[in-house]
């Protein structure tokens, strides 16, 4: 008896890159998410923002980590997926420059830990430029 052969499917593209870039920035983007949310009262003074700001980004940030971490768990990366997430984060880093930039609305230490936060989603906006050249 013979075993039936089957057509192969046609090759997928490999999109390791981007489903890495993707799943890095939703991994922090839930640890920024979850840590926001549950302190963001505490972090008030420290930050120089109210708390309920800081929770509600937070809140903001978790559900943005649920798209991203579909996005990320795809088998095959689309492009349009990774230009959205890409065009946040760059929308995100023109805003928290702006913030950093703005005298009297954070404190020291505040703009110091939001440019830290702004310099990684740079870097995963840098990946994410480069994975997108491979996707179709």
């Amino acid at each position: 008896m013979a075993t039936p052969s089957f057509p192969r499917a046609p090759e997928e593209p490999s999109t390791r890159f981007a489903n890495f870039a993707l799943g890095l920035d939703a991994a922090f983007c839930n640890i920024v998410g979850l840590v926001l949310t549950l302190t963001g009262s505490f972090m008030s003074d420290w930050l120089g923002l109210a708390g309920w700001i800081i929770t509600v980004f937070g809140i903001v940030v978790l559900l943005w980590s649920f798209v991203v971490t579909l996005f990320a768990n795809r088998r095959v990366s689309r492009r349009r997926e990774v230009d959205l997430v890409l065009r946040v984060n760059i929308v995100f880093i023109v805003l928290a420059i702006v913030v950093i930039a703005l005298p009297d609305t954070l404190t020291t230490d505040g703009r110091v830990v939001l440019g830290i936060g702004t310099a990684i989603v740079a870097g995963f906006a840098v990946a994410q430029f480069l994975a997108r050249r491979d996707l179709d």
